[in-house]
């Protein structure tokens, strides 16, 4: 027979049982573990499926294998299920719930915060890496839309172009390494029909459009000398009469009779000695056009071997009768050579006291 047991009942005294009453009493849902109100470890002694090692149904609000834990925390991290009230977004982890650290772009919203796990500076779009427009998914302020800064090195608003190359027409801005002399579109005028260029259409690789103040090539060099020969067009307020050749501009020394007034002094270039008459070899009516006092207008100077009035006549014939006046190579001069009527062909009158035809006597 076994032994008795001494049971002692709260409010009900002592009282001697057998063993088997005494173990009945400590387990009644016979399911091998004594009450909790007697020691034990069955948190519900009325239900043989609720306790120690029986495995737990999550979320129907009852703690089967009394561990004591919320019966809406699968993964023992703390917090409840959100399904259930809580706000574990995952209650199969507990590498998974609010406040544990983000891994970011691994598909999982490790700390619960709802955000997408593409997302890391919270801007509202996905790292480009991962099928995304934001291409620095670090920053904030950097993604499609935002508001460039522009020659601050990073491209804002992701559109991929050159942070130095604000009009955007490839070529960098020369205040910041490059060599684009206008690349500020703000600067821009309204647009108009034939208007001045905008700056997308100023850089070292655009046409040059001369004499309209603006340097579209950005060469540097003065939109008003075309030729480059450091003399302004005549034209727009400058002394070079041709800007299409560098051989002509003030200062340039004359090359005559060539047609071309490589000095830009407005003189004819067919009249050397500027006497006003141009060369009778090109056209002209100056026979001697290295002499200034030769000329049609001059007066003749008589028997200095110079046709000064370029009229073609002898300069040893003044009278014009056809006989030079004495010299020393002439053996028949002219002894009167301002009288066309006194030479050595004319008949002598030997009733005047003249010598008419120069043989030194007036009567023969």
């Amino acid at each position: 027979m076994r032994p008795v047991s001494l049971l002692c009942l709260w409010l009900s005294g002592c009282a001697w049982i057998s063993q088997g009453e005494y173990d009945a009493r400590l387990d009644q849902d016979d399911d091998g573990f004594h009450a909790e109100q007697f020691g034990g470890d069955d948190c519900d002694d009325d239900d043989p499926g609720i306790r120690p090692g029986e495995p737990d149904a999550w979320y129907d609000g009852v703690d089967q294998d009394c561990a004591g834990n919320s019966d809406f925390d699968q993964d023992g991290d703390g917090f409840d299920a959100i399904e259930h009230g809580g706000d574990d977004c995952d209650d199969t982890t507990p590498l998974v719930g609010p406040g544990a650290p983000e891994i970011w772009y691994d598909g999982f919203d490790t700390d619960c915060d709802g955000g997408s796990d593409f997302d890391q500076d919270g801007d509202g779009q996905d790292d480009g890496a991962h099928g995304g427009p934001d291409c620095d998914d670090t920053d904030p302020m950097t993604h499609q839309g935002a508001s460039e800064v522009w020659y601050d090195g990073k491209d804002q608003d992701c559109a991929g172009g050159n942070d130095f190359d604000r009009d955007g027409d490839g070529f960098s801005s020369d205040a910041h390494g490059g060599n684009d002399c206008d690349d500020d579109p703000s600067n821009d005028p309204p647009a108009a029909e034939g208007g001045p260029p905008t700056a997308d259409q100023i850089h070292p690789a655009a046409l040059e459009v001369w004499y309209d103040g603006i340097d579209q090539d950005c060469d540097g060099a003065d939109d008003f000398d075309q030729d480059g020969d450091q003399a302004r067009s005549a034209d727009h307020g400058g002394t070079d009469c041709d800007d299409l050749d560098s051989d002509v501009r003030p200062g340039k020394t004359e090359i005559w009779y060539d047609g071309v007034d490589r000095d830009c002094d407005g003189e004819s270039d067919f009249d050397k000695d500027g006497d006003g008459f141009d060369s009778d070899d090109y056209g002209g009516e100056d026979c001697d056009d290295d002499l200034q006092n030769v000329n049609p207008d001059s007066d003749e100077a008589w028997y200095n071997g110079r046709d000064d009035a370029c009229d073609g006549g002898n300069d040893y014939d003044q009278d014009g009768d056809g006989y030079n006046a004495t010299t020393p190579l002439n053996s028949s001069p002219d002894c009167n050579d301002v009288d066309p009527l006194i030479n050595p062909g004319r008949s002598e009158n030997p009733l005047t006291s003249v010598d008419e035809n120069c043989n030194g006597n007036p009567l023969t």
